[in-house]
């Protein structure tokens, strides 16, 4: 593995700019799929596409892992990226300081060559990436949203409270990163664009037919899985972070019985595909009940991408992989979170009351 500080990235990036069509950074194997569709995409109109990738750090608390392999990078023939893990070496405070002073007093007046680099993450766009490229280079670039999952679709109200309920240092610094964020895009004025799998329309989130078009053409050529000939669908666990949640699971499982009842009765197979973070004692729970644990692992839409049969229906919270398997494979996607009697914080029920708001076109409640 080659690693890479996040500073000395851009500045290698950026010298590279003549040379390559596309700067990217990516943290999950979602955010990868997304990125292969956006290059396979590139790939269609030009015969060699060239780029530089950084693979982050995945944070869960006080631990952080890789949560993608260089056996994960695939892009098609014509594709060469240059692959590169983060090393998470700190900036000093002074040079953070000089670089916040640079992007509210420095401007960025000057003539564009026609050569346009996108600079590609997921989430949020990368302003600050975007503001070092203008001010160093004559090239144009075009910032790129690509597909986070959940997070994508979430007004800025909802996220912001999200993360004033993580603790108040979390929330004023998400708040003051919007205001930043605004102040970046006003000043930037690159093109912009959220290369997604849902659009809005007329106040809705709907499929985005052009985009999933090529999510799916990578999906598409997954390691092909078999999983049998019988009919059968797949239960989505989804662990809680706090302990008065985690005392409702009696009540989610009672939920989600109710659910599977008619399955059964119908002689589907039931599996459960875990959570990474879910407990052995939930997972012996289930298969207690006669669930067969899914036998495949990684991420569910390449799972989904391979298998010679795809399952009846998913069933489970407010887990993303609801809203992909509807719209990426058209698998029916129940959720429980308004059948069930838990007794949940407040938090969680403003996240499920989110979820349902956001997706309930989508996913059957």
């Amino acid at each position: 593995m080659n690693y890479i500080t996040k500073n000395d990235f851009a500045e290698l990036a950026i010298k590279k700019h003549e040379e390559i069509d596309f700067i990217a950074k990516c943290i999950t194997p979602w955010h990868l799929i997304g990125l292969r569709a956006f290059v396979e995409m590139l790939c269609e109109s030009k015969t060699d596409v060239k780029g530089v990738l950084l693979i982050k750090k995945h944070f869960i608390g006080t631990s952080s892992a890789f949560l993608i392999s260089e056996s994960d990078i695939k892009f098609p023939s014509n594709a060469h990226v240059e692959l590169y893990y983060e090393d998470l070496a700190t900036s000093s405070i002074s040079h953070k300081s000089n670089k916040l002073f640079q992007y509210l007093f420095s401007g960025l007046e000057h003539m564009r060559e026609p050569h346009n680099v996108f600079i590609i993450q997921s989430f949020y766009q990368d302003y600050e990436l975007a503001y070092d490229f203008l001010k160093l280079t004559d090239s144009a670039c075009e910032l790129v949203c690509i597909d986070e999952g959940i997070g994508s679709y979430r007004n800025r109200r909802d996220l912001i409270h999200y993360y004033f309920s993580k603790g108040i240092k979390k929330g004023v610094f998400s708040w003051l990163g919007w205001l930043l964020a605004d102040f970046m895009s006003f000043k930037i004025k690159s093109p912009q664009q959220w290369f997604t799998i849902l659009k809005k329309e007329k106040g809705e989130w709907v499929k985005n037919d052009a985009v999933c078009r090529w999510y799916r053409k990578v999906l598409e050529k997954c390691e092909t899985l078999d999983i049998g000939n019988d009919k059968y669908i797949v239960v989505l666990t989804q662990p809680f972070d706090s302990e008065e949640d985690r005392k409702s699971s009696g009540a989610i499982m009672e939920a989600l019985d109710k659910e599977i009842r008619a399955y059964q009765e119908s002689g589907y197979k039931v599996f459960i595909k875990p959570h990474p973070r879910e407990t052995k004692e939930i997972i012996d729970c289930y298969q207690n009940k006669g669930y067969l644990l899914f036998p495949y692992k990684g991420g569910f839409e390449n799972i989904l991408g391979g298998l010679n049969l795809l399952p009846e229906c998913v069933i489970g919270l407010n887990t993303t992989s609801l809203v992909t398997a509807k719209v990426l494979f058209g698998i029916r996607s129940i959720s429980i979170i308004k059948k069930t009697k838990a007794s949940l914080t407040r938090g969680t029920n403003k996240t499920y009351n989110a979820f349902y708001g956001y997706f309930k076109n989508i996913v059957e409640f």
